[in-house]
């Protein structure tokens, strides 16, 4: 009964048309999430028609999707929505409002499961079916601002097993897992589907692959044979070892853009191997170094595109000074009449001073400045060639309409949660976009991702206490900085800077007390025409960062 709840099933018929629409959450409606991902699955009966999915969640945020569905047809359509109306893990959480207007005008509400937030998800995909239950219910101290739901800030984790076919093809369906493990059988995956893991790494998921996996068919799979050793063999730098057993790794680990790649020595189509300690504690320490990729990437982009656009005022002290000019003028006229005991005749005279009083207060009172749009975009770039960009747009607008054209592929991971503000997000063609009605002078803020296909923009290179760097972009990337960051929270400090790269040349930096426990990036910065655009229907200052992570 339980699983009833996720399924919300509508018969709707129009003429000889009649559409089947199945909702239900990724993986489970019980699954702790920052973000909630839903399918939508339709199934056309009859004749072609055509019709909007609209989606409005917790924040108020519309999404509409334009779908034209033929005879037959199945259609999947992935959502990933807010859950929660405030900032914090104790904010109110439900589940979004979604409807299907068909073309005939006709509005029938799905039933949409309310997320449980109770377990931690962690999916294996391929023919592995069991055999992993003694993880359940193990608690884990994961870093996550949902974490504070759970007793002892230790969420307790799920395994959740997916054939291959069940991988979803859209990476957005993806953000919202932290750990995912590929064993034998998804040498199965479409390219939509190896896509979609590439984009998911690189975003900060954690990938782990066993040694029958990554020694076997499945290192036949492009996005496993890209990260495997060479030759297969005991992994070597950039690889290092992650645990050890009886003085012998038995799992090692490497940096890919955010995330994490995997290797451990085992086979989980044995039972003794599931069931040794080695593998139990491998697991623990995995899912509590790991993340969700979309929260992940919000703080990075919170880190690196701090401070909002200053608020200022012009005109302040003349409004001032001509309120106390006012002030002092009716003192003094009041004055002179009270000493010529003509007090009686003062409406007249106060009246035209007032009347000029306001006009000159109207003509110089305090007005806001409005600071130019700016657009921040920090460039994530992975070895394996997908790299993901986050935009941050800070507006300050007058009273009207606006719309945005954002990158193909384009998920926006915050919008403004202000109650005059009324965004709504549209998916009709490749290039979404995003419309805002503001119904007096406001502020947007909004946090964007999307990938970007395309060779890297730097080749890193680590020697002991050299780094090596070439530039293999077309562009001249400026301020060079190597930071090293050791907790997400902590401020990064900078280890080597260069003034200038140009395009196809090579430079060496030095590196001074790296410690193996920071996290280790170059920052540059990319001229304004080096990434796609997000169109505005107004000119915007656009700021662009590289970070490329050191393997």
């Amino acid at each position: 009964m339980r699983y009833l709840g996720l399924w919300g099933v509508l018969l709707c018929a129009t003429g000889v048309a009649q559409t089947e629409i199945q909702v239900r959450a990724l993986p489970s409606d019980e699954v702790m999430a920052p973000r909630g991902v839903y399918v939508v699955d339709f199934i056309q009966q009859g004749a072609p028609t055509r019709g909007q999915l609209v989606i409005q969640d917790v924040r108020r945020v519309t999404h509409v999707y334009e779908l034209e569905l033929s005879s037959g047809a199945r259609k999947r359509v992935y959502l990933n929505l807010e859950l929660f109306r405030g900032e914090s893990a104790h904010a109110r959480s439900d589940s979004p409002r979604t409807e299907w207007r068909d073309a005939s005008g006709e509005v029938v509400r799905l039933d949409t499961p309310k997320p449980a937030q109770a377990h931690l998800p962690l999916v294996v995909v391929g023919t592995l079916q069991g055999g992993l239950e003694r993880l359940n219910g193990q608690r884990i101290a994961f870093a996550s601002v949902l974490s504070t739901y759970h007793e002892a800030n230790s969420p307790p984790q799920r395994v959740y097993y997916w054939r291959p076919e069940e991988v979803p093809e859209d990476w957005r369906a993806l953000l919202e897992l932290p750990v995912i493990v590929l064993v034998d059988g998804v040498e199965r995956l479409r390219p939509a589907q190896v896509r979609a893991l590439r984009i998911w790494l690189a975003s900060g998921g954690t990938l782990c692959l066993a040694a029958e996996a990554w020694r076997g068919r499945v290192s036949r799979v492009p996005l496993v044979a890209e990260l495997l050793p060479h030759g297969g063999s005991v992994p070597s730098a950039p690889f290092r070892s992650l645990l050890e057993e009886a003085g012998k790794p038995v799992a090692w680990e490497r940096r890919v853009g955010l995330g994490r790649l995997c290797l451990f020595a085992g086979d989980l189509s044995q039972p003794e191997w599931r069931a040794s300690n080695a593998f139990s504690q491998l697991m623990l320490s995995l899912v509590s170094r790991a993340a969700f990729p979309s929260e992940r990437l919000q703080t990075l982009l919170r880190t690196e595109a701090r401070g909002e656009i200053p608020v200022r005022y012009q005109r302040v002290w003349i409004g001032l000074g001509v309120v106390a000019g006012y002030i002092v003028a009716v003192w003094g006229l009041t004055a002179w009449l009270r000493r010529r005991r003509r007090l009686v005749q003062a409406f007249v005279p106060l009246a035209v001073l007032t009347v000029i009083g306001g006009g000159l207060v109207a003509l110089t009172a305090p007005r806001l400045e409005t600071p130019p749009p700016q657009i921040v975009q920090l460039v994530c770039q992975s070895e394996m060639g997908q790299t993901v960009v986050l935009a941050s747009l800070q507006l300050h607008l007058p009273r009207g309409i606006y719309e945005f054209t954002l990158p193909e592929e384009a998920l926006v991971l915050q919008m403004p949660a202000y109650p005059s503000v009324s965004p709504t997000l549209r998916y009709a063609s490749a290039r979404p976009t995003m419309e805002n009605r503001l119904p007096s002078y406001g502020i947007l803020q909004a946090a964007v991702v999307y990938p970007i296909a395309g060779g890297r923009y730097l080749e890193l290179r680590r020697e002991g206490a050299q780094l090596h760097l070439r530039n293999l972009s077309p562009y001249a990337l400026q301020t060079i900085e190597v930071q090293i960051r050791y907790a997400p929270d902590r401020e990064p400090i900078t280890l080597a800077h260069l003034p200038q790269l140009g395009a196809g040349q090579t430079a060496q930096l030095r590196l001074n007390g790296v410690r193996a426990s920071g996290e280790l990036w170059v920052r540059a910065g990319l001229p304004h025409d080096a990434l796609p655009k997000v169109a505005l229907q107004i000119q915007a200052q656009e700021v662009n960062y590289l970070f490329a992570f050191v393997p």
